[in-house]
């Protein structure tokens, strides 16, 4: 008892409840003394309490501040846990639906218009099997108890193994019709007593009265039994549907983000390009400035190599000139010197 009133106070207050004022207390719901159906919506074992389907504690905590911090937590619907708590509340809702039609077979052989013919065709056909099965063993008895007379252990053998299937089947076959008799004296002794014909609940596979009275039917329908298989059939149906709008919007978040990353990509390319078309272009203006810069350099060349030319041409010219110049000279005196001879 201590223990189930510490875990309500778990599930109304959060396991940290007794921590001091002010002081700061971690919380992982993905520990392994958290209960994972209570995070997801709801533990079984809550919801059969205190019913004849009652199936026990559950031995771990059921932390609403764990749970709070799993609904916002970005891991949600990421974890398993869904899937886990759906496969184990998938297997409670199958078990109640054998139930429902197990229940629905035993009324129709209550309510019918003729009940004890029914009922005795079930039973004769159970005896005729029966026999059949006594018969087969008799016959599979004698064979074996031939053949090991004629010394043919093996087949002997074999055929006692067989008769022993069949024994077992005959037995099954007595329980079966044991547990027929039974069903047919409840029922038969609820409707009789009643007076009133029977149906199923489709949700939790109760016998209900039909055309029963609102208060009684009222009270069927806000029973714990029925409201803990009708939260199950309802958790079964939207859980799904949600888990799947999860996924799709996440595939859809995804997209957007790759598509955004793409037109990042796409931007940073044509930065890039750009980056580089200006670089061209500037290194063509550079190369072309150089060029330019060549050019005047070959003129100014060629220009002083011109003057240089001229110059030289000058030099040569003033020098051929006094060159000249001397020659006409030693001409002269020559032919003064000559001339002044012969007068002599």
């Amino acid at each position: 008892m201590t223990d189930y009133m510490s875990a309500m106070l778990d599930e109304l207050m959060g396991s940290t409840r007794n921590a001091n004022a002010g002081e700061k207390v971690e919380i992982d719901f993905n520990g392994a003394e958290i209960c994972k159906d209570f995070l997801v919506a709801f533990c079984p074992h809550d919801l059969f309490r205190n019913t004849k389907n009652d199936i026990g504690y559950c031995n771990l905590k059921h932390d609403v501040n764990a749970k709070r911090l799993y609904e916002e937590s970005a891991r949600r619907y990421k974890c398993g846990y869904e899937e886990r708590f759906l496969n184990r509340v998938s297997e409670m809702d199958r078990d109640v639906r054998r139930k429902i039609d197990k229940n629905e077979k035993r009324l129709v052989i209550t309510q019918t218009s003729n009940e004890e013919e029914t009922f005795g065709k079930l039973k004769e056909s159970q005896e005729e099997k029966m026999n059949d099965l006594l018969k087969k063993i008799d016959d599979k008895m004698e064979e074996a108890e031939k053949a090991g007379n004629e010394g043919n252990v093996n087949l002997a053998q074999s055929l006692v193994e067989e008769a022993n299937k069949l024994k077992e089947e005959r037995d099954l076959c007595e329980v079966e019709g044991r547990n027929l008799l039974e069903r047919f004296h409840h029922l038969e002794d609820v409707a009789n007593s009643l007076n009133k014909p029977m149906k199923v609940c489709q949700i939790c596979g109760c016998f209900m009265l039909v055309n029963d009275a609102q208060s009684r039917i009222d009270d069927h329908f806000s029973g714990k039994l029925h409201i803990a298989y009708a939260t199950i059939r309802d958790i079964l149906e939207t859980l799904p549907k949600t888990m799947e709008e999860k996924k799709k919007e996440d595939r859809s978040e995804r997209d957007r983000v790759d598509r955004e990353r793409e037109k990042e990509k796409g931007r940073a390319d044509q930065r890039d390009k750009d980056r580089d078309h200006r670089s061209s272009r500037g290194s063509s203006h550079k190369s072309s400035d150089r060029d330019r810069e060549r050019e005047k350099d070959k003129d100014r060349e060629r220009r002083r190599s011109r003057s240089r030319d001229r110059r030289d041409r000058s030099s040569r010219d003033r020098d051929s000139g006094r060159d000249r110049g001397s020659s006409d000279r030693r001409d002269r005196d020559r032919d003064r010197r000559d001339r002044s001879r012969d007068r002599r």
